[in-house]
């Protein structure tokens, strides 16, 4: 097992705590040592990321109250579904006025939504984290984006096309 690679990829404080409840051989890699494992096998941060996103989607559907209603045996398959995005601190994923392009899930990190304020500048109106969801009021209503939504710091999210979206919505 693996435990830790949300944190070293995000760079976010870790969420839970590891107890040995037996006795354990245990490897720990410094990001030092990963970052040179990784410029001797390029693959390394692409399957590290891949697999730490896959682990906070897992986690989020198992847990998540939206996910609640799908039955255990379907969730996997919706897994499949999203895609999954590493987002830059002050990238946007959504933008105030434009089309919606799907339904946006945190695995780990802060998206902030803002909206423009016609005096001029912006306005903050919330921060999203772990577990909260983008784009459903514009997906579910046909409309565009009533608000931005940026990541505030490097962020992993997983993204239901619009497309997908209303796949679902049939189903």
């Amino acid at each position: 097992s693996i435990f830790g690679e949300i944190s070293m990829i995000t760079g976010a404080a870790p969420t839970s705590t590891i107890t040995a409840v037996s006795a354990c051989d245990v490897l720990e890699i410094e990001r030092e040592d990963l970052n040179t494992l990784a410029r001797t096998f390029p693959s390394v941060p692409s399957v590290l990321t891949t697999f730490a996103q896959q682990r906070m989607a897992r986690n989020l559907i198992a847990t998540s109250p939206l996910f609640a209603v799908v039955p255990d045996v379907e969730r996997a398959e919706l897994l499949g579904r999203f895609d999954f995005r590493a987002v830059g601190a002050g990238e946007k994923i959504i933008t105030e006025g434009e089309q919606v392009q799907g339904l946006v899930l945190v695995l780990a990190g802060e998206l902030v939504v803002q909206k423009e304020d016609p005096a001029g500048g912006v306005v903050s109106l919330s921060i999203l984290r772990e577990g909260d969801i983008a784009g459903e009021i514009a997906l579910l209503k046909g409309l565009r984006a009533t608000a931005t939504v940026a990541a505030s710091r490097k962020t992993a999210v997983a993204v239901l096309g619009r497309a997908p979206f209303e796949e679902l919505l049939k189903q």
